[in-house]
């Protein structure tokens, strides 16, 4: 079964060094209960759990990083038993990795 959740061969980094632009995401609140915690993660999925979605944009924004000139389109489809908090929480992510780089990029324009 291992792989059988995977859409892409490649990583992101990868498939970005490779000159993918447009990324396709489902994603789904992943909860795991073990004795003593429950553990609630924001992880991508395709039939089968993935990632978690953090580590997904952190590559996204390592790469926007490296190259500043470069766009990227994320497309987020099929929230999977995610609640208003999750697609809150979601935002927050995107929001803090994405202002972290435009806050990079202003900066390296006023020099």
């Amino acid at each position: 079964m291992w792989g059988w959740g995977r859409n892409q061969e490649v990583s992101i980094k990868s498939q970005l060094k490779r000159g993918i632009r447009f990324l396709d995401f489902r994603i789904g609140k992943f909860q795991l209960t073990v004795p003593t915690q429950t553990i609630t993660q924001i992880r991508t999925l395709h039939g089968l759990w993935g990632p978690e979605i953090k580590g997904q944009l952190q590559e996204v924004n390592d790469f926007l990083d490296d190259n500043t000139e470069e766009v990227v389109i994320l497309y987020f489809q099929s929230f999977y038993g995610m609640t208003d908090s999750y697609h809150t929480k979601l935002i927050g992510m995107f929001l803090n990795r994405m202002l972290i780089f435009m806050i990079t990029t202003i900066c390296i324009f006023k020099l």
